[in-house]
Parts: structure tokens; C-alpha cells; sequence
């Protein structure tokens, strides 16, 4: 995943995180995982990592998994500077053992909070969770190094079952009414995953956020994604994970975007679904399909711009040829 402040771009990979110049891309930094968490106060990095430039306080926000994969390391910089000072902190699901894993945390942010989902195994998957934030207390520490992130203030929530991979939208803009759609997979039987559950948190930001319940359910495609294929057609080893989202979805002006990957009925080739939905009721006002039988498309990305402008990046896989394929929202 990667981020864009005002004069660098910051990258996280499972294995080293770069810091570029953003005026003509020159390396400014380029060291281990492990080193960037290491000397900013943690035991190190197990991969997952997420960044965010939040635009409004001008500062770098980064989570993923700690060395021992049982905690999730969360950091924050003193200012635009991400070669500069960072706080950090860790945090472990408190409805399970010490030797549980808060998988694939996800990474949300708007005026009020900050809102990190995990997938909880232990050591099978047990449950989906979300922690929540006061953004005041994210960014209101005082500038003096590696200070450590106050741990109390983060509220734990434990949705119904059947809510997997809870994401939060990334909102630039004002949450007037102190509440914040949260997507998530369902959870299909016997296997695989469903549509989309979407649901409240009411009171963000505060000292006790709660879930409100699902006020809206999201129709897509099924089921288990295949590999992608590879040059040779071969469809093998080149995971396109399932249809939960890989990256961020984006709040703008009382609508969310989003983006996954999906395998569109009678099709075998995997597509990227984009959806814009209320985010007051969550109920769908426009979606689309970006794919091509020849190719697969997967682990999209979005982002979103005040005036409701996307941009959609992907994978695809199949052959070296170019498609130009173009997608316009309405």
C-alpha cells in the first residue's frame, strides 16, 4: 500500500517500506520492515502493513502486524516528515488469548476517529472485531519523539457473526452526524463469502463507540475468486484473494466507493466490481464492472477526490498486451 503527503510518497510492502521524494521519485529511504518498526519503538513488522497521509493534520498514519503476528502496531509522525520522529503503539484483541492473530487489518480515518478492522484467529478464524480511536487522542500527543499512543483510549467492538473484514472510509471531510458505515463481508455457508454487511458505529470518536446494527445488506457476486491466470493461461499460484475489499473505501459528500474483486456469474475470469453507495442508508446508487474474459482483474484500488472524481488501479494477469479498458462513474 502506498501513500502520497505533501513532498514524499511512502510504500509498505510485507518485506520494506520506501520513502520516495515526491517531486521526481528518487529513494529517500528504503530499509527492512522490521528496521522501520524496530526504530520507531516496536519489535518489528510480520507484514499487512496500511498507510494513510491524513490531509487535514498533514501527518503519516501506519498500522499492520508486529514481528510476533499476535498484536497490531499502529504509528503516527510528528508532522509531514516521515523521515522524521513517529509515536507507536501495539494492541492485541482483549476477547482472546496472547497467542491470537488480528489478521489483515484495515485501515480507516475521518475527522472524529481512527478505525482499524482485524480477521481474529485462534488459532482458526473465530471472529471479526474493529478498533476505534478518538482522533484527538492520535494526533493530540506532544511532539517530543517516540512517545507512546494511549492504549486506553482505543473501544474494541465485536460485531453480530458473519462480518468479515470490517472496513471504515477514509473521509477527508466533516462526519456531522458522529456516525460511520462500516463495511464487511458476510459470511456464506458452508464456505466462502456473500455480499456485503453494512453497518453504524454510532458515537465516533467519543469515549465509548458501539455498533448501531446492520441497517443494509449489499448484493454482489459469489464466491471463491480462482487464481489468476498467468502469460501461458495457466491458472495457478497467482492468488486473487476473495471478494472482501483489498484496500480502502473512500466517504465524499454523503456517498462511499468502493472497489473488489469478484468472478462474475458463468464467468472464470476475475473482474473488479466498483459501488457507490449512501452513507446514510448504504443502499446502492451506482456500481459497475471493470474485466475481460481474457484477463483477470484483482486486488483494485480507489481513490476519491472532493468533487467525486475515482481513480481505479488493478492487477491483471493473462497476457502483455495492453486493453484499455476505461470505467466512468456516474
Amino acid at each position: 500500500m502506498g501513500a502520497m503527503g505533501t513532498t514524499q510518497y511512502l510504500e509498505t510492502t510485507n518485506g520494506l517500506n520506501t520513502i520516495y521524494n515526491r517531486s521526481d521519485g528518487s529513494i529517500l529511504s528504503r530499509v527492512n520492515s522490521d528496521t522501520f518498526w524496530q526504530n520507531r519503538g516496536q519489535n518489528g513488522s510480520g507484514g499487512d502493513q496500511r498507510v494513510l497521509f491524513d490531509i487535514n493534520a498533514n501527518r503519516w498514519v501506519a498500522t499492520g502486524f508486529d514481528d510476533t503476528q499476535t498484536r497490531v502496531v499502529i504509528g503516527v509522525s510528528d508532522t509531514s516528515d516521515a523521515l522524521g520522529n513517529w509515536r507507536t503503539t501495539s494492541i492485541s484483541v482483549p476477547t482472546l488469548t496472547a497467542t491470537n492473530i488480528p489478521d489483515y487489518a484495515t485501515l480507516g480515518i475521518d475527522d472524529k476517529a481512527i478505525y482499524i478492522g482485524t480477521n481474529n484467529f485462534d488459532p482458526d478464524y473465530v471472529n471479526s472485531g474493529l478498533f476505534v480511536m478518538p482522533r484527538a487522542t492520535l494526533f493530540g500527543l506532544p511532539s517530543t519523539g517516540n512517545n507512546v499512543l494511549l492504549q486506553t483510549d482505543f473501544t474494541y467492538l465485536q460485531p453480530a457473526p458473519n462480518h468479515f473484514t470490517l472496513q471504515a472510509p477514509v473521509n477527508w471531510g466533516t462526519n456531522s452526524d458522529n456516525q460511520t458505515l462500516v463495511l464487511s463481508q458476510k459470511i456464506a455457508n458452508p464456505s466462502g463469502l456473500g455480499g456485503f454487511n453494512i453497518s453504524n458505529v454510532a458515537n465516533a470518536g467519543a469515549a465509548s463507540s458501539t455498533f448501531t446494527g446492520d441497517i443494509a445488506g449489499l448484493a454482489t457476486y459469489d464466491l471463491n475468486n480462482p487464481d489468476a491466470r498467468q502469460p501461458e493461461n495457466v491458472q495457478i499460484e497467482v492468488d486473487t484473494l476473495d471478494a472482501r475489499i483489498s484496500a480502502n473505501v473512500y466517504e465524499v459528500n454523503g456517498k462511499v466507493y468502493g472497489v473488489h474483486t469478484v468472478t462474475v456469474t458463468g464467468q472464470t475470469n476475475t473482474s473488479l466490481e466498483w459501488f457507490v453507495i449512501d452513507a446514510s442508508t448504504g443502499l446502492r446508487i451506482d456500481s459497475g464492472i471493470i474485466g475481460n474474459p481474457n484477463y483477470d482483474y484483482f486486488q483494485g484500488t480507489i481513490a476519491v477526490n472532493d468533487f467525486g472524481e475515482a481513480v481505479i488501479s488493478y492487477n491483471r494477469s493473462g497476457s502483455s498486451s495492453t486493453d484499455g479498458q476505461i470505467s466512468i462513474m456516474a
